[in-house]
Parts: structure tokens; C-alpha cells; sequence
């Protein structure tokens, strides 16, 4: 075997050359693959967006479509897709996202577990009424005509008794537990305006049904002097003597129950 042939250095093998990923094809346009896709900036920062198509023509409208919503939101204009899904929001919707959300405060703060329990049972009735309503469509007229269908006894709850379930008893309402009622859906809206699902609170402007002067005050239902010894005697026939001396100390002291407890 000839030497010179032992002392060639064998050739180096070519380097593959990769595909490239990306392709430009235009301004802020470019080729992945067989999508167009583009470079855009989402807040601030550039990003890419597939704009679903292979068609030059369509990704240019598509691109041309993206800076004109961006240059909207800027300008405190909302995009009209974005409205109309605003318009297609339904309260039993928002209703939903705040139970999610843990039913906070309007600051964002958690509640007591017994508030967040009494504010279940009032979405019931308000989710029968309201619902199936769009919200973009509701109007303080929509408050009154909740009033009158919650005192006139429309809405409807199953009572169970004894295990057994009987047959729905219609629940009527006064103007305070109606005040109650929508305050709670207020707090709905207020918190679907802060994510942005909704552009105003509908119910902002309402007023209250109920007077100050229609409350009655337990001190208008305190036994009289004569009813108070009728109460005592009752209690110390059934032997119940304990009861009738809390009764008794209560009504001679004038405290209330968390002021006579540690006594």
C-alpha cells in the first residue's frame, strides 16, 4: 500500500444545514411551517400570533385587524366583538363566576362563612328571577318588578320536614329582605366590572324600598310588666327555673345578651 495514501487526512463531512423556523415574508409577517404567523406586541412586549391562514392576503387583513383593536383599547374604545359579548352576558353567568370567586367584598377581602351562607340563600331567589336575563338589557324598572314578584310570593323552596320532602311553599319577602336580596346582586355586577366582564354596574342609583320608620325595634315588642310575670310563671311551672332567672335578669338590668353572659 502506497504511503501517501496513509499520510491523506480524510475530508470533514458537510454540516447539515437546519431548516429555518421562521421566514419572513412581509412586514411583522412571517412563515412557520404552513402558517403565517406575526410579530406583534402584547402589552409591551413583542410575542407571536398565528394568524390561522397560509393566505398572504388574509394574514395582512388579520394583522391589519390586530393593530387596529390594539390602537381601540388604547384609546378607550372597546372592539365591537368585545361588546357584543358584553351583551350576550347573562346575570346566572356572572352569578356563577362570583360564587367561584369566593364572594368577596367589594375591597376584595374575604367574608365571614356565616355571611358568605346567608348570601347563597339569597342568590336563589334572584337567580330564578334574574338568571336567564342578559345584563346589558336590565334597568332599575327590573328592581321593581323583582320587588313586587318576592312580596307577592313568586319565589318558590322546597320545605323538608322529618326527612320528607313536601311539595314548594311560595316564600314571600319584605322590602328589607328585597334590599338585602339586591344589594347582594349590586356586589355581582360591582365584581364583573372589576374583571372587565361588564362596562357599568346596571343597579348603580338604585334606592332603598324600606323606611327606617317601617323597622320595627325590639323595643317596641319588649313584655310589658304584666306579660313579664306571665313569661316567668310559664317558665317555672315546666321547671325550666334557669331559663325564667336569665328572663327576669335580662328585663330588670337592661342588658343586652353579650353584656349579661359574662356576668
Amino acid at each position: 500500500m502506497n504511503d501517501s495514501n496513509n499520510n491523506q487526512t480524510p475530508s470533514t463531512p458537510p454540516i447539515p444545514q437546519l431548516p429555518r423556523v421562521f421566514e419572513r415574508l412581509g412586514q411583522s409577517l412571517y412563515w412557520k411551517g404552513d402558517v403565517i404567523v406575526a410579530r406583534v406586541r402584547v402589552n409591551g412586549k413583542p410575542t407571536w400570533r398565528s394568524t390561522g391562514t397560509n393566505n398572504p392576503a388574509e394574514a395582512r387583513a388579520w394583522l391589519k385587524k390586530w393593530k387596529s383593536e390594539v390602537f381601540m383599547l388604547a384609546s378607550g374604545i372597546e372592539p365591537k366583538g368585545v361588546v357584543l359579548h358584553r351583551a350576550r352576558v347573562t346575570t346566572g353567568e356572572l352569578m356563577d363566576a362570583y360564587v367561584a370567586a369566593g364572594q368577596p367584598t367589594r375591597k376584595m377581602r374575604a367574608k365571614r362563612p356565616s355571611t358568605i351562607e346567608c348570601e347563597q340563600i339569597c342568590l336563589k331567589p334572584l337567580r330564578m328571577f334574574f338568571g336567564n336575563k342578559q345584563v346589558a338589557a336590565l334597568t332599575l324598572a327590573d328592581c321593581d318588578l323583582y320587588r313586587d314578584w318576592r312580596v307577592s310570593g313568586g319565589y318558590c323552596a322546597d320545605a323538608e320536614t322529618r326527612g320528607q320532602r313536601k311539595k314548594s311553599i311560595r316564600l314571600c319577602a319584605r322590602t328589607r329582605s328585597v334590599d338585602l336580596e339586591l344589594t347582594i346582586l349590586a356586589n355581582v355586577f360591582h365584581l364583573a366590572v372589576r374583571r372587565g366582564s361588564l362596562k357599568v354596574n346596571p343597579l348603580i342609583g338604585r334606592g332603598h324600598y324600606s323606611a327606617a320608620g317601617d323597622i320595627r325595634h325590639c323595643r317596641e315588642v319588649a313584655p310589658t310588666p304584666a306579660s313579664l310575670k306571665q313569661i316567668e310563671y310559664w317558665l317555672r311551672v315546666r321547671s325550666e327555673h334557669g331559663a325564667a332567672d336569665v328572663v327576669c335578669f335580662l328585663a330588670y338590668s337592661g342588658l343586652r345578651i353579650g353584656e349579661a353572659l359574662p356576668l
